[in-house]
């Protein structure tokens, strides 16, 4: 059936070509890619812990830092259990943090293995490493700028005699990482290199570093200025990271976005570096990037590609890709999918938060942006692994229980909920392209609009053998989690802006409740607030909730119409209201009409306001009765966790935050209706507890 498919032949088979590439070939490994993938997340787990990042779950305390928050006035105002699932605070809560820690735990379980192998190795290597590094105090005197990243773990000293910074020095301390990226997974992977920088390691009772000030370097292939998908804002955050001292980052950019993977791979190979490419890339991504990369090195080289493979650097970039040569012929056994072992932690650390509070009462709904792709696909192979842990080794399943003591003792549940579990991808519309198209998505109601897009450039630089699609896809046709097409949705840019609003609203009304600094949103950036776009136009365009309601939350967050466009970078003007309505309208009737009627709405007192809120929040509550009892939207059965990654954006002046927090203030922000199962004293006040 596929030969005639693909050769566009009726019944004659023909030959079924996968591709025609003589210079690299595929041989696949074979690996159990569930068992893979957990040993990478779970050593992403122990880096990020060694590094100083709270995440100790296995203490039946409170030693971690939590990443679901409840969304407090949200739930309330639309009558769903709504919690945020954010990144770490180091990372900026982005996402990226959990992708760059995975590629480099993928390089480092193969160091980790060399050292099993061979204990003369692991002593050369140790007595280099103990007798090389700089004393703490003289990084901190020294360099500032590493300083100020050490300040931000405060990372206990580890002890010498550890396996696990030798190996990270080993794989880091000589050899650059080469990263492709749009911005945020360059500025992660600066913030890794930095943590290594400024995590002590005790020898002879002093504290030195991990990396030394000259160890360990990143080249970031990123966006030109010039280029129509990048802001002025992320390319100064770029161009900052690059004149930090010592100089551990330099930028290389790109106008057309093909131009990316290929490029970095090739650099890789010229520099004996590390290719971490944002979007993770399957065995047969790797064989076009690597026939595209040597055959554009040999041409700077002026050699034939025969040359280049005996090369040392070359051969030092296969091996990490764990590609060899055989008879001219590089075979490529594996892709590049660290980012996914990495990224599947944040839903384990959601599973196991979730347990701890509400025991495996509620089912889950996971709303995950899918800026690479690689964030779902990690979401649902997690999901996969908690539903059957038999996919792991016994060794793994052994060391997965030591780090998630909630998990591991209620294995039962965590089966019934992640079998009744739903998992929904958001895309930007304006970028429709990429999974959107492979999962046949096809929207309506909606049009993308002349913006640039504020999530992702596509899941891949290559369609063909798209990883993130096949384990998507795989989901889909298994019934997994995630269902497919019907879980994947679109998220506007007029509705990211609402969203924007409310995660900064929602972090001032927690910050004030609990009178300290343990909880803090900060205005998220675009791509931060996607999914909770995309989960509120779902709401909206299946009449479960209506414009009053998002109109009414943001009256009492503290937003007036100026306010909303001040926050959004538009003018507090007639002109720039006007502005922001036409933005819309190029979205389609709906959002333009959305956005100007939430506008005009804004302008009405609180206590009007109030009065629609009610009377239209009534009906949306009558049409979510009439939901079939199997539904994901049926809101008494569902904690619904929202995505919320990035916060690298330019944050709101004081004097727009001081007038937000005065409205808000004005508008009797407690008293808003609440749904009865909504019970603050059951939900929120035992979880709030937790930050106080």
């Amino acid at each position: 059936m596929a030969s005639s498919q693909s050769t566009y032949s009726h019944k004659n088979t023909l030959p079924y070509a996968y591709s025609i590439n003589n210079r690299v070939a595929i041989a696949k490994d074979n690996q159990n890619r569930y068992d893979k993938l957990t040993n990478i997340c779970l050593l992403t787990y122990d880096i990020a812990t060694l590094c100083g990042i709270k995440c100790n779950y296995f203490s039946p305390e409170n030693d971690y830092e939590r990443l679901t928050i409840p969304l407090d006035k949200l739930s309330s105002a639309i009558g769903s259990k709504v919690f945020s699932l954010k990144g770490w605070d180091y990372f900026q809560s982005c996402v990226k943090g959990f992708n760059s820690l995975g590629l480099i735990a993928e390089q480092v379980i193969t160091t980790l293995q060399k050292y099993q192998e061979s204990q003369e190795e692991y002593y050369k290597d140790k007595e280099i490493f103990l007798s090389s590094r700089y004393l703490l105090t003289e990084v901190e005197s020294c360099y500032p700028d590493i300083q100020k990243y050490y300040h931000k773990l405060k990372a206990k000293p580890s002890n010498s005699q550890a396996i696990l910074p030798l190996a990270i020095w080993k794989t880091l301390h000589k050899r650059p990482i080469i990263c492709s990226t749009s911005s945020n997974m360059g500025i992660s992977l600066h913030e890794c290199i930095r943590a290594f920088q400024s995590k002590p390691i005790i020898i002879n009772d002093k504290e030195y570093v991990m990396l030394n000030p000259d160890e360990g370097s990143l080249r970031i292939w990123c966006p030109d200025e010039k280029a129509d998908f990048m802001n002025n804002e992320k390319s100064n955050m770029l161009h900052s990271l690059q004149e930090e001292h010592p100089k551990s980052t330099t930028l290389k950019t790109y106008i057309n976005r093909q131009q990316r993977d290929p490029g970095a791979l090739s650099e890789a190979l010229s520099s004996g570096g590390y290719f971490f490419p944002t979007n993770p890339q399957s065995e047969e991504e790797i064989q076009n990037l690597l026939f595209v990369g040597l055959k554009e090195l040999a041409e700077k080289q002026k050699c034939n590609i025969d040359q280049l493979l005996f090369d040392d650097n070359v051969t030092k970039l296969l091996d990490s890709l764990c590609a060899y040569v055989k008879e001219s012929q590089v075979i490529v056994t594996r892709g590049v999918e660290g980012g996914i072992g990495g990224l599947m932690l944040p839903y384990f650390i959601m599973i196991e938060e979730h347990l701890r509070f509400f025991k495996g009462k509620y089912k889950t709904s996971t709303w995950n942006q899918a800026s690479i792709g690689a964030a779902l696909a990690a979401t649902v192979i997690a999901d996969q692994v908690l539903q059957n842990n038999s996919l792991l080794k016994k060794g793994t399943l052994e060391e997965f229980n030591k780090r998630f003591k909630f998990i591991s003792d209620n294995w039962n549940k965590v089966k019934k909920i992640t079998v009744s579990s739903h998992i929904h991808g958001l895309f930007d519309l304006a970028n429709i392209q990429s999974l959107a198209q492979l999962l046949g998505v096809v929207v309506l109601r909606h049009t993308s609009g002349r913006g640039t897009a504020f999530v992702g450039l596509g899941s891949s630089s290559y369609s063909n053998g798209n990883l993130c699609f096949d384990i998507l896809n795989d989901s889909a046709k298994n019934s997994g989690s995630f269902k497919g097409g019907s879980s994947f949705h679109p998220a506007t840019h007029t509705l990211n802006y609402f969203s924007q609003a409310i995660i900064y609203g929602e972090g001032i009304y927690l910050e004030k409740l609990n009178n300290n600094n343990s909880i803090k949103f900060i205005k998220p950036e675009p791509a931060g607030a996607a999914a909770l776009a995309g989960y509120l136009l779902y709401l909206l365009d299946h009449s479960l909730l209506s414009i009053y309601e998002i109109a009414f939350l943001l009256k009492i967050y503290g937003y007036t119409t100026s306010c909303f466009l001040s926050f959004t970078n538009f003018s507090p003007s007639q002109e720039g209201k006007d502005s922001f309505i036409q933005l819309a309208f190029e979205e389609g009737p709906f959002m333009g009409n959305l956005a100007a009627n939430i506008l005009n709405l804004l302008q009405y007192e609180t206590e009007e306001l109030r009065k629609y809120y009610l009377e239209e929040s009534r009906i949306s509550k009558k049409n979510r009765s009439k939901l079939k009892k199997s539904s994901f939207m049926l809101l008494e059965n569902y904690i619904y966790y929202i995505y919320m990654t990035g916060d690298n954006t330019e944050q709101p002046s004081n004097k727009l935050r001081e007038q937000i927090i005065l409205n808000q203030s004005l508008n009797a922000l407690e008293d808003i209706p609440r749904y009865s199962y909504m019970n603050k004293q059951s939900v929120f006040n035992k979880i709030l507890g937790y930050f106080t």
